[in-house]
């Protein structure tokens, strides 16, 4: 027996109508995600509530359980500069409205022109603890920085 070709198998014309449509569908919402992405920018705010006083001392007790904790050895320079940078950007979500937890002090800088404040403080967050000369005086700086941002 002699193998033979077999016919070949032909689609219909909704298959290709389809197809063409999927794609042409794909192009669009493609380019509809990239002219997103290309119209967004960080635009300067100058919105920046207060805190409540509640808020605030809730604040101001966290910072000293970490200036305690330090003190007292509970805390290493490490943990407790870990720990006032996240009480500084918590307050600065907080009063900002915009997600400042992963943000450099640059993007910052860009989202809030008019307080530059943050932005130290921010500069204090991303210098290594392990770098302190001062361990003490490293953690008190840090603690002011972070009641400037909660007040």
């Amino acid at each position: 027996m002699e193998p033979s070709l077999r016919e070949p198998v032909m689609y219909p014309n909704w298959v290709w109508v389809l197809g063409g449509a999927l794609i042409l569908f794909s192009l669009i919402w493609l380019l509809g995600l990239i002219i997103g992405y290309r119209s967004s920018r960080i635009r300067p705010s100058t919105d920046r509530t207060t805190l409540s006083a509640a808020r605030r001392a809730r604040y101001e007790r966290l910072i000293s359980e970490v200036e305690e904790g330090f003190e007292t050895g509970e805390l290493s320079v490490r943990e407790a500069h870990l720990a006032v940078a996240a009480i500084i950007r918590a307050a600065a979500t907080e009063r900002t409205g915009n997600n400042i937890e992963s943000l450099t002090v640059e993007e910052v800088g860009l989202y809030q022109q008019d307080w530059p404040e943050l932005g130290q403080a921010l500069a204090w967050c991303e210098e290594p603890s392990f770098a302190a000369i001062e361990e003490a005086r490293h953690i008190a700086d840090g603690a002011t920085w972070a009641r400037v941002v909660v007040g």
